[in-house]
């Protein structure tokens, strides 16, 4: 028994193309939507568009995570992004993405370096 898919005619081809591509446009769309800065940090250079579509829709959770982190620091003071990360609320959070978010607050100026504990960076708002 032969169980090969049927024969497509030439008439078919072109519609299978345009599917194709439109599934790839809607796949680019949210890319080409974003600006480039707010993926900085979180895809090479030479990332895929695969990569750049996976940051592009992280980008609202990364963005409510830095805003956690920014109300934590103003309302409990200096903590290094340890302490940050060992916190419950960042324990569904993957390795580094706490001090991932911590670098990118602190590119957009808003938490500076106060000094150093264990080790680490020690983190507070950035006030002027």
């Amino acid at each position: 028994m032969d169980v090969r898919s049927p024969e497509l005619s030439l008439f078919d081809f072109p519609l299978r193309q345009a599917a194709e591509a439109k599934r790839d446009a809607e796949f680019v769309a949210p890319v080409l939507a974003t600006p480039t800065a707010d993926l900085r940090g979180m895809v090479r250079g030479e990332g895929s568009i695969e990569s750049q579509r996976a940051a592009t829709d992280v980008r609202p959770s990364c963005a409510a995570i830095r805003a956690r982190i920014l109300k934590i620091l103003e309302t409990e003071g200096p903590q290094t992004a340890g302490e940050l990360e060992r916190r419950a609320e960042f324990a569904h959070c993957g390795v580094c993405t706490v001090r991932k978010r911590v670098t990118e607050s602190k590119q957009a100026g808003q938490i500076v370096q106060v000094g150093r504990r264990d080790g680490m960076a020690v983190w507070d708002i950035r006030h002027e």
